[in-house]
């Protein structure tokens, strides 16, 4: 048994290395004094850093999810840093709490939830951008850097709650009608090249109620949803049902990933963000017929011209996309913003 209970209702339990850690507003476990995460070693609790450090003030503080993403602990939930700035997602580096990048900045958003998936810590809640890039309701880390999920991102409540690995795919799932120009009814499946909506909408798919989908389990080949929602296609569902099957026959689909080969450092891109000009400075050799397509986030080609150093992109619409330089032997692609 444990010896107290946390002052406040935990958020999220999460098991890494045999240890059991708890996030949510408490600031007592056990007998130790715990500022909002602690660790279980089966016999005692621990605090974890002192996180009171890295807020500004104990309000608003409130940490929603945890995550283990290349061995440093995250956390996500609505808070500001000890200068006073909306990050609402931080990690432990082992020493001490730090920023990750700028975060998820606005003065109305924080995060519900965050899983890794093929080597990107996917990051998910209510907010319409990073400093960096539009992401609506998700946006990918990869360790140095954010990058978006898609191009526009949620619509249509444009908020997920929950996460879950499943038959090798990502389920998103929350309280959205609409991803990009896709419909989708509070569900999303990624292979990480793609996203995928599991039902049309307008078949109908989950009504959208308030809340949408909260929680997703899965159990055996089955995926089990909770939430606010009246329906499961034209099956009354009453807040909780399940889906199974292929999982491979979607409705809709948007292309979001090429088999990219970084540029290394032979190859630099600059700058990013771009407004107008993109240079290109490479100590690659491309042989004659070489060529540079821009490629959007719905994998359109939008520009297409034989290669050179100078790229005008002014008359792009704002957004994320990929840069692809190839010839007959070889070819590079690598992403870049269009502010």
């Amino acid at each position: 048994t444990l010896p107290k209970k946390p002052n406040a209702s935990p958020m999220q339990l999460l098991v890494h290395n045999n240890q059991l850690y708890t996030v949510g507003e408490f600031t007592k476990c056990g007998d130790s004094t715990c500022y909002f995460v602690a660790r279980f070693d089966g016999t005692y609790w621990h605090p974890v850093g002192n996180l009171m450090k890295y807020f500004k003030s104990y309000y608003p503080a409130q940490i929603n999810c945890i995550a283990f993403y290349k061995n440093e602990l995250y956390l996500g939930g609505s808070f500001n840093d000890s200068t006073g700035m909306d990050r609402n997602i931080v990690k432990f580096n082992g020493t001490e709490w730090v920023n990750v990048g700028t975060g998820i900045r606005e003065s109305f958003a924080w995060v519900n939830n965050m899983q890794e998936y093929k080597g990107e810590l996917y990051i998910g809640g209510y907010f319409s951008k990073t400093p960096e890039i539009p992401s609506r309701g998700v946006v990918k880390w990869d360790g140095t850097q954010y990058k978006p999920f898609g191009f526009n991102g949620l619509f249509g409540g444009s908020q997920t709650s929950d996460m879950k690995i499943f038959k090798n795919q990502l389920f998103i799932v929350g309280n959205f009608t609409q991803f990009d120009n896709m419909p989708t009814g509070n569900i999303l499946v990624t292979d990480s090249a793609t996203i995928c909506s599991l039902r049309s909408f307008s078949n109908p798919a989950f009504s959208p109620g308030f809340g949408g989908i909260g929680n997703i389990e899965a159990m055996g080949d089955t995926l089990v949803l909770t939430g606010y929602f009246d329906y499961l296609d034209t099956v009354k569902a009453n807040y909780v049902g399940k889906i199974w099957g292929s999982f491979s026959n979607y409705t809709s689909c948007i292309s979001i990933g090429i088999n990219e080969l970084s540029f290394e450092n032979s190859i630099k891109i600059y700058p990013n963000p771009v407004s107008n000009i993109l240079h290109i400075e490479s100590e690659q050799y491309f042989e004659a017929g070489t060529e540079i397509e821009i490629i959007n986030c719905l994998g359109q080609t939008v520009l297409k011209t034989p290669y050179k150093n100078e790229i005008d992109v002014s008359q792009l619409s704002s957004g994320c996309y990929t840069i692809k330089i190839g010839g007959k032997s070889s070819i590079y692609h690598s992403k870049f913003i269009k502010e």
